[in-house]
């Protein structure tokens, strides 16, 4: 449990980490980067609490409301930290991971071609 407690805290922890990066990239002040991904990192760590689904559940359709919740760090890390190593955690975080250093990537070259 301890051990799958570690290796859930390195993924989520690259996930933010490759959410920073990609937009320290997008702009050109350190401060405003570092003030946008940790809103962007809030909004992917409550996006699945009771909070933001009963806001969206008035008005949003439940497929919205599954999506929304889909993405939601703390539910995938949450199983992590029972013990359960879910391939589908896995998945997902390091897919956050690519996508983002993927965008970072594509942001460092459009900038350094000018």
């Amino acid at each position: 449990m301890i051990l799958a407690s570690y290796i859930g805290s390195f993924l989520m922890a690259g996930a933010f980490l490759a959410i920073g990066s990609a937009l320290s990239a997008l702009t050109k002040n350190q401060v405003i980067a570092f003030v946008l991904t940790a809103c962007l990192c809030f909004i992917f760590t409550v996006s699945g609490s009771s909070l933001v689904l009963e806001f969206l559940n008035g008005w949003a359709p439940e497929a919205v409301l599954n999506w929304v919740a889909s993405f939601s760090f703390l539910a995938h890390f949450g199983t992590i930290v029972r013990g359960v190593i879910d391939l589908r955690d896995a998945v997902f975080f390091l897919s956050v991971m690519a996508l983002f250093l993927f965008v970072n990537a594509v942001i460092v070259d459009l900038t350094t071609a000018d």
